[in-house]
């Protein structure tokens, strides 16, 4: 064989090559991102937790810690233990809504 086909072959290799380890990786990993977002649908109750690292309020979704935050800015801010109400994602938080207390009549 010449020099110009062992080439050929060579290049053809490397390309198969990193076709392969793209399939393999894209299968392998998925975002949890994204997995949260298909898994979770709005209106699902969750508990507010501290983070014990910087004491960031948030939920748990599928096991990943995300950052809470109200949609109604107009509202005060979250506390440990409090029930929300998932509404959407937006960038890496989770926003929620307050869950209204029952009022005894």
């Amino acid at each position: 064989m010449s020099i110009t086909w062992l080439s050929i072959l060579a290049v053809a290799a490397a390309v198969v090559i990193l076709v392969l380890i793209r399939l393999i990786r894209s299968r392998s990993r998925p975002n949890p991102a994204r997995t949260a977002d298909k898994e979770i649908t709005p209106g699902k109750r969750l508990r507010c937790t501290t983070r014990p690292r910087d004491r960031a309020i948030g939920v748990f979704i599928n096991g990943s810690f995300y950052r809470a935050r109200i949609a109604d800015l107009r509202q005060p801010t979250l506390e440990h233990g409090e029930d929300v109400a998932f509404v959407r994602f937006e960038n890496n938080a989770a926003l929620v809504e307050r869950i209204a207390e029952p009022t005894d009549h």
